[in-house]
């Protein structure tokens, strides 16, 4: 049997999306009761090279679309620790974007490492 991933990430960095990388971030795609019904908190911290874009992010319901109310994140620039607050037993899609500050020719290490 397949369980599905309680959290997967996936960025797109292109001649579309940039100087942005635009993230999408699955959580808990079943549904399912995970911290018997109290908010989930899910850490994500961006790389140096990438600056986050306050006003793209959006935290919705992964069926519908629309935004959660209730949902809310919180992010510290100087260690670009963004936290999303969540609730249980709802799948959660959240995408937002960072723009890559980084020079022509430069490469991006450590881009993001990713939800935790």
């Amino acid at each position: 049997m397949n369980t599905p991933k309680l959290v997967s990430k996936q960025g797109t960095y292109n001649e579309s999306t940039a100087p942005n990388v635009n993230y999408t971030v699955k959580i808990n795609p079943g549904a399912q009761t995970l911290n018997n019904g109290k908010a989930l908190t899910l850490t994500d911290t961006l790389g140096s090279a990438l600056d986050l874009r306050m006003d793209s992010i959006l935290i919705a319901d992964s069926a519908s679309g629309k935004q959660i109310n209730g949902a809310t994140w919180s992010y510290e620039p100087n260690s670009k620790k963004l936290v999303f607050f969540i609730p249980d037993k709802r799948a959660v899609t959240i995408t937002y974007k960072a723009t890559v500050q980084l020079k022509a020719g430069e490469t991006i290490e450590g881009a993001s490492r990713g939800p935790q």
